[in-house]
């Protein structure tokens, strides 16, 4: 990783583009950074200050080590620089939080670089900034006590969570997660009859697809039908009519990305019937939120300590009741928060400025 990042021009020469674009990213480098085997928690944000300043262009220069700091004050610090300098507000899509570090002096959106929680991101430096208005800034002001004030709009909150998923679920046990949401949320639900169970694969796969696109539909298609025959639903999902043909699939493509996807999140709907794939520790009653200059939805909690402030605790990926075709001519819904799906519009939430402790 950090080869490919510091020589960039001959990686290039070996790798494909893709393969180096988010590698160059500082806080990409950061955030995976975790997987090694550091003995002083400091070094997550160190070991990389200097390769940061080879990389990074913009107006960001981290400041020079200090082992006098513990590494609660270092992160922080490098937080408050890098917000600083940059006003680059996609540093909370970086935020992961447990239930430790959700009660630990650090405030909720300086991220723990020492913590891996994830095996799969919901968004990363290839997705789009959701804007109040195409090219306008945001704001990102830093306020006395370590307040993060941005604009942005509360549209939702959670009404009921699954269990914390693991790596280790099965086809099965997410086909029961599907049927106690179909059972508990029928008659609240932004989706077509027939996409619902759409909703929430794409949730538990990130929207995305893997690997060669008719292979991965064949999939997609035994994918559904399983989950379809668990839940004993009577609605055939759209996907399965319009890929009726595409041939047998292997339910092991879908389910294994699903399962990287899940580990350590929550299957969520909320008060408004939409589906999510949230952080684990989400909870009914937390609040599903935009905030402008991120890449996605994010879930916050009212805070106990500052009133009219929250803390941030996640990403969220959010199915839109917003539709598209993919190249196959299949109906799937879209991102809340992507290309056209600004669905909170439709419900009158207005930008307001929203405090972070």
């Amino acid at each position: 990783m950090a080869f490919v990042a510091s020589h960039l021009r001959e990686s290039v020469a070996w790798y494909p583009k893709a393969s180096t674009s988010l590698i160059t990213h500082p806080l990409e480098m950061m955030r995976h950074g975790y997987r090694l085997s550091l003995t002083d928690k400091r070094d997550r944000v160190y070991a990389f200050l200097a390769l940061a300043q080879r990389l990074t262009l913009s107006e960001f220069q981290p400041d020079n080590p200090s082992y006098s700091h513990t590494f609660q004050e270092t992160y922080v610090a490098f937080a408050r620089k890098y917000l600083d300098d940059t006003k680059d507000a996609t540093l909370l899509n970086y935020i992961h939080h447990n239930a430790d570090t959700m009660s630990s002096k650090l405030p909720s959106w300086c991220p723990r670089w020492d913590l891996g929680v994830h095996i799969s991101y919901i968004t990363t430096p290839s997705h789009k900034l959701m804007e109040e208005r195409p090219r306008s800034p945001s704001t990102l002001e830093i306020l006395t006590g370590n307040v993060l004030r941005m604009s942005g709009a509360i549209v939702d909150s959670i009404a009921m969570t699954s269990e914390t998923l693991t790596s280790g679920i099965t086809v099965n046990e997410i086909g029961l997660v599907w049927e106690d949401f179909r059972a508990r949320r029928q008659d609240i639900c932004p989706y077509e009859p027939d996409l619902r169970l759409q909703a929430l694969v794409q949730c538990l796969t990130g929207g995305r697809m893997y690997g060669r696109e008719a292979k991965w539909y064949c999939d997609y298609a035994a994918y559904l039908r399983e989950l379809f025959r668990i839940s004993k639903d009577t609605v055939i999902p759209q996907a399965l009519m319009e890929l009726g043909n595409s041939g047998e699939g292997e339910v092991a493509g879908v389910q294994s990305i699903a399962a990287e996807y899940a580990h350590n999140r929550k299957a969520v709907a909320t008060t408004k019937g939409y589906y999510a794939l949230g952080p684990g520790i989400s909870k009914k009653g937390d609040i599903v939120a935009i905030l402008f200059g991120t890449r996605g939805p994010v879930v916050l909690r009212e805070s106990t300590s500052r009133k009219g402030s929250y803390m941030i605790i996640g990403e969220t990926f959010v199915a839109s009741k917003r539709t598209c075709r993919n190249t196959k001519g299949i109906l799937l819904p879209k991102r809340l928060g992507g290309n056209g799906a600004r669905d909170w519009e439709d419900w009158g939430a207005k930008t307001r400025d929203i405090l972070l402790v």
